[in-house]
């Protein structure tokens, strides 16, 4: 959980930075040091969905550092000069503010506007504007770009062509009269200003809906319903922008939380991948996380090192933990031979033989010799394991990740090596499963043996463990309960 400067609870995390702002550009950052040139405009930063954001790091305080590109006025010498990329951080830095939808950022109350609706058709028949009144001048300074002080018609389409004068303007909310109240003696002054036949039809046609639209008059006996029609006025799009992805996240403090010696690059790799969609991945409660992590926590340690499956068995461990290996076993007499010995004369377990031998004749290995065992061995975040499970991985990945997938049914290792895959094969696992249906049922220990027994098998290997890690996340430190208020 995040805890902003005014002590406000996020989930959701917004980079507010403030105009006038000046970004650095390399990292490691002094303060005073490698400054480049400052933003107009205050800019808005969506960390979560890496809403601008080119690429994060953590500095030794601890403090999170957001490389961002921001686009800026051109400058005298190019025109084309527009896009800034630097560093920005959260901490130490008054221009910068970690907020969240709920404190509005971005958004700017802008002076009245007085300008009557004739004054508006003037300015439009000169087919430019003049910074001549405070809201003007206010727009003019996103809007303007060379500085000449006209608004000119070339410089609003291209306004809005460019996604961050447009999330800028989206954000400015404007007190003026509207066309609900505004006297139709106003609009009749426009009658004389129009010399053209066909803009006197249109406008004819447009008095008549305004004239439909107009019900203030009709207010006047509604209590506390407002005299003036002139209101405020908030861009539809700027305010559905704001609040659009409030959706269920997962913070790196949680994450740390859970895995307590992983690196930070790994528990940030967990937080990107999880909070695309928790809803759609079946992680958007505490139970469900909590289960979820529980699992991960014992299948691949608290450092998160294990996201390849370690084989290294004693003679013992193999008869305990795979039936095949046990006394009435079809392979009970070659457990001494692959299985580790310990002492003088002993030998390593033989972890390939191991797999073969665990793996033959289900996931759809095939039979013992052809090596898949040891080719599809477990890997990931829930130790995907056997030909069957890769190949639905593969084939499944466009539909539940919205992206394509290398084929690693053809080079299994990158189930391992990329760690996007690796985390993405554990979700993966608890959707195709419908494992969050066992993690619904409840938080006892039973609950977590039923998850266990589809994550794990019916061995229930590490059962205890896996109890323990659900107590401490779920009960006893309830690390994701803020998901569920």
């Amino acid at each position: 959980m995040d805890i902003n400067k005014a002590g406000i609870k996020n989930f959701h995390n917004i980079v507010k930075i403030s105009r006038d702002m000046k970004v650095w550009e390399d990292f490691p950052l002094e303060v005073g040091k490698n400054e480049i040139d400052a933003v107009e405009a205050t800019c808005i930063i969506n960390t979560r969905v890496g809403y601008e954001i080119k690429d994060r790091t953590r500095d030794d305080a601890g403090s999170r550092w957001w490389k961002v590109s921001i686009l800026s006025k051109p400058d005298a010498n190019n025109s084309n000069n527009r896009e800034r990329i630097g560093w920005v951080c959260e901490a130490n830095h008054p221009l910068v503010e970690v907020t969240t939808p709920w404190a509005w950022p971005g958004f700017e109350i802008q002076k009245e506007d007085t300008t009557k609706p004739v004054e508006w058709c003037e300015k439009q028949l000169d087919k430019e504007l003049m910074a001549d009144n405070a809201l003007l001048k206010q727009l003019f300074d996103i809007i303007d770009l060379n500085n000449n002080g006209r608004l000119e018609p070339g410089e609003i389409r291209s306004a809005w062509k460019d996604s961050s004068l447009v999330h800028s303007l989206s954000r400015q909310i404007i007190p003026h009269d509207n066309e609900w109240g505004v006297p139709m003696a106003e609009w009749d002054k426009i009658d004389c200003k129009l010399t053209e036949d066909d803009e006197k039809k249109v406008w004819t046609i447009e008095k008549e809906r305004y004239s439909k639209l107009r019900f203030w008059d009709d207010t006047s006996s509604i209590a506390s319903f407002p005299a003036s029609f002139n209101v405020y006025h908030i861009h539809p799009l700027g305010l559905i922008e704001n609040f659009s992805k409030l959706k269920k996240r997962i913070t790196f403090e949680m994450v740390k939380r859970v895995f307590t010696s992983a690196s930070n690059e790994k528990i940030q790799d967990i937080v990107d991948y999880f909070n695309v969609d928790l809803e759609r991945y079946k992680l958007d409660t505490a139970l469900r996380l909590s289960h979820f992590f529980a699992q991960v926590a014992v299948e691949a340690f608290s450092d998160l090192s294990a996201y390849i499956e370690n084989l290294n068995y004693s003679v013992q461990g193999l008869k305990d933990t795979y039936s095949v290996f046990s006394p009435n076993g079809i392979y009970s007499n070659v457990a001494q031979q692959i299985g580790r010995v310990p002492g003088t004369g002993g030998h390593p377990a033989d972890q390939e033989a191991i797999a073969n031998y665990a793996y033959a004749n289900t996931l759809g290995n095939g039979p013992f010799g052809n090596g898949n065992g040891w080719l599809y061995r477990g890997r990931g975040m829930k130790q995907l394991t056997g030909w069957s499970n890769y190949q639905a991985f593969r084939d499944k990945y466009p539909s539940l990740f919205d992206e394509q997938i290398e084929d690693v049914v053809a080079n299994p290792e990158v189930v391992f090596s990329n760690r996007k895959y690796a985390v993405r094969s554990g979700i993966f696992f608890w959707v195709e499963n419908r494992v969050y249906e066992k993690a619904d049922g409840g938080s006892t220990d039973n609950d977590v043996r039923k998850v266990t027994r589809i994550v794990n098998g019916p061995g229930l290997k590490g059962l205890d463990n896996r109890q323990a890690q659900f107590r401490r996340i779920y009960h006893q430190q309830r690390i994701f309960a803020e998901l569920d208020l």
